[in-house]
């Protein structure tokens, strides 16, 4: 019988979540028989009160029917618990079925965990891995930088100079500061990329590229030597490729500002474009990180798996 891995992630939804399920698929591979086969549970926001009829995704109405699983994948995001979970949670501890977490990081400062939580996080059939060491004040977890950074290859060759990926204010949890999207908006002269369609409207005097498929954006973000990143994923896949990332968010974002910290310093935050501090090419410091990270990474699996 084949080794049957059930992924959580989202899909079509916020880029963010593809490029760490790529990146944590890259590191799964390495470790797990090639033939493995990978089920998905989309944990999409938008689709908690809209049960799936016909569909090739797992999600909380159809839990009875994963008990062909061997291991559920929670990747990345802080939406690691909370009640979309709560039937998945109750099936892997009835079912004994293994829990892996990796990339979870910190909605907020203060998390607040539910039961459900606390004793599926807390449970010996569980392994965690954060991006940001806030989370293992709350669960037993390993801390290691976002997989993220493993979503695509490196690339040495940069051919063009900057790029803004941003985003508006007015687009729900996914929002920039008023203050930081006028600075941007008025003076950023150069290229600009968004992940979101909402998004697209607001930028669009500046002639914005955007695509639906994280691949494209992955690609689109490949030959520029600086991203300057309202996005903490944004600048995460610029890291992946070989980019100078900068990220400019306010300085009480904690989500960003706890999971840029496991980067450093190769990923400096600033709160205004105006104190962004271009840099040489990095490109032999990331490698360097990059290659470091995943033997972390694929060390701990190993153990696990």
């Amino acid at each position: 019988m084949k080794y049957n891995v059930l992924i959580s992630s989202t899909w079509m939804w916020n880029p963010g979540d593809e490029f760490i399920r790529k990146g944590c698929l890259n590191l799964l591979r390495e470790v797990l028989p090639s033939d493995t086969n990978y089920f998905f549970w989309d944990r999409n926001p938008d689709l908690l009160s809209m049960p799936k009829i016909v569909s090739n995704c797992y999600n909380s109405y159809n839990v009875e029917e994963l008990k062909h699983i061997n291991l559920v994948c929670i990747l990345g995001s802080p939406d690691w618990y909370g009640s979309s979970y709560d039937n998945l949670f109750t099936f892997l501890l009835d079912n004994k079925i293994p829990l892996l977490a990796i990339g979870i990081g910190s909605p907020f400062e203060n998390i607040s965990l539910d039961k459900d939580a606390l004793e599926i996080y807390n449970n010996s059939n569980t392994f965690s891995i954060a991006r940001d060491v806030n989370v293992a004040k709350y669960i037993p977890a390993k801390v290691l930088p976002c997989p993220a950074i493993f979503c695509s290859d490196l690339h040495e060759i940069k051919t063009k100079d900057r790029l803004l990926i941003t985003q508006t204010h007015s687009t729900k949890n996914q929002n920039t500061h008023p203050k930081i999207f006028n600075n941007l908006y008025n003076n950023w002269k150069n290229d600009v990329c968004v992940f979101y369609k909402q998004c697209y409207k607001d930028w669009i005097s500046h002639k914005p590229y955007y695509s639906a498929n994280p691949d494209d954006l992955i690609e689109y973000i490949q030959p520029y030597k600086h991203i300057v990143s309202t996005r903490l994923h944004g600048a995460i896949a610029a890291l992946a490729q070989g980019c100078n990332a900068y990220i400019v968010t306010s300085k009480d974002n904690f989500r960003i500002n706890s999971t840029a910290e496991e980067f450093k310093p190769l990923l400096s935050v600033y709160n205004n474009l105006e104190s962004v501090e271009y840099t040489p090419s990095k490109y032999k410091e990331i490698k360097e990180f990059k290659e470091e990270t995943r033997k972390q990474y694929i060390s701990l699996l190993k153990d696990l798996i």
